[in-house]
């Protein structure tokens, strides 16, 4: 059974289809569920406060695992992925469609530098507190901030009240003056 090769059947999928957002009124929610809402919530956020973030284009894709593109001012490309709640599965499931991605489509993996994961609310245990903050944050950076062998780095930010929160900016600068054995 080990030895064994096996090739799977061709699958025939639509074709993948590239949106490039220019208004919120273009968004669209693709069903009624609450995770449904809320990426349609994030990707009004992002064309709305595209300046503000620093964004060139928004792309939201179809037909793909992945949920869309980021196009910063600076021409850097983002792959996204949105996430209603987050915990551990959730975290593997991203990093993995972020990844297919990538291999699916070899002529992008140049184009892609960044990935970043937005997410509602951690699930399960990540949304215990520890150390005064959600214990996700750590869990995420510990273990799926990024690829083996790729040069590629996932960042992760929470959609709450209608902003972006990054890792908790207190713990970033505390974190850095232990590496670096300076007190804050």
């Amino acid at each position: 059974m080990l030895t064994r090769v096996v090739a799977p059947a061709v699958v025939r999928s639509p074709a993948a289809v590239d949106v490039p957002l220019t208004t919120a009124e273009a968004v669209r929610a693709h069903g009624p569920t609450p995770t449904d809402q809320f990426e349609a919530q994030v990707f009004r956020f992002l064309v709305t406060s595209q300046r503000a973030l620093g964004l060139r284009e928004v792309h939201r894709f179809q037909n793909q695992l992945l949920d869309g593109a980021l196009v910063l001012t600076n021409g850097a490309r983002v792959v996204l992925e949105v996430k209603y709640r987050l915990g551990w599965d959730t975290a593997c499931r991203s990093n993995w469609q972020i990844e297919w991605f990538l291999r699916r489509h070899p002529r992008e993996r140049r184009r892609y530098r960044y990935g970043l994961v937005i997410f509602g609310a951690f699930s399960g245990d990540w949304g215990r507190a520890r150390h005064g903050m959600d214990a996700g944050w750590d869990h995420w950076y510990r273990g799926h901030a990024g690829f083996h062998g790729r040069r590629i780095r996932i960042g992760l930010a929470q959609f709450a009240d209608n902003q972006l929160v990054p890792y908790p900016k207190a713990r970033v600068t505390s974190d850095r003056a232990e590496r670096s054995g300076v007190a804050d």
